[in-house]
């Protein structure tokens, strides 16, 4: 079930999506190999944008590689660096705050983290 911080971070992503020139899913997975990150593939990328759940990081950091790439036509350098820690922070927050907001039978007992 999608929660509401998938949703959002789904919806920033897709803004980033717009912004960068909106390349179509398959050009992305194609960006997101050729500098070796995490492979992509087009069910994926419209199941993350679609708010369907919150991805893991190294889709994220390959998702936003790809779209650096695409946007700027150029090796990834220094600034883009910094636009993946702030993508990293994004995550990080969106994950915790969907961890916080879990019932508490989908968290461990000894210690409150949550599964999955």
């Amino acid at each position: 079930m999608p929660t509401q911080q998938a949703n959002e971070f789904a919806a920033s992503l897709r803004a980033l999506h717009i912004r960068c020139g909106k390349p179509s899913y398959h050009r992305v997975c194609e960006l997101a190999a050729q500098f070796g990150g995490h492979p992509l593939s087009p069910s994926t990328i419209s199941e993350i944008l679609n708010g369907k759940r919150l991805p893991k990081i190294d889709f994220v950091q390959s998702f936003v590689r790809a779209l650096a790439q695409h946007r700027d036509g150029a090796v990834l350098a220094a600034k883009h660096n910094a636009e993946l820690r702030r993508w990293h922070q994004h995550w990080q927050q969106a994950q915790l705050t969907d961890a916080g907001k879990r019932p508490v039978e989908d968290r461990c007992r000894c210690c409150g983290r949550a599964y999955g």
